[in-house]
């Protein structure tokens, strides 16, 4: 049985304007010291310019889109919807 190991966890807090985004490789997250200290952190408006942002520092970290497990912080609101159509149409 084939194990699928990402090997870039993406954070996105969602806000109405901006969103606050964590980018951490699988090894500094997995490690037991505080490794995840060294996530990179942006913020990027709610817009599609941003969100091309966003995927261009993606991939330049990881560029396979299998290798990135993305978590989105659901607000019950309508918020995320911009962003999670266009991830989810980039694959």
């Amino acid at each position: 049985m084939e194990r699928n190991i990402n090997k870039l966890y993406v954070g996105i807090d969602i806000h109405s304007r901006q969103h606050k985004v964590a980018l951490i490789s699988t090894d500094d997250f997995s490690k037991v010291s505080p490794n995840w200290r060294r996530a990179r952190l942006l913020t990027i408006k709610n817009n599609a310019e941003d969100f091309n942002l966003l995927t261009k520092e993606i991939e330049t970290l990881v560029p396979n889109p299998e290798d990135v497990a993305i978590a989105i912080d659901h607000t019950g609101g309508h918020y995320s919807m911009p962003l999670v159509w266009f991830l989810q149409s980039r694959g």
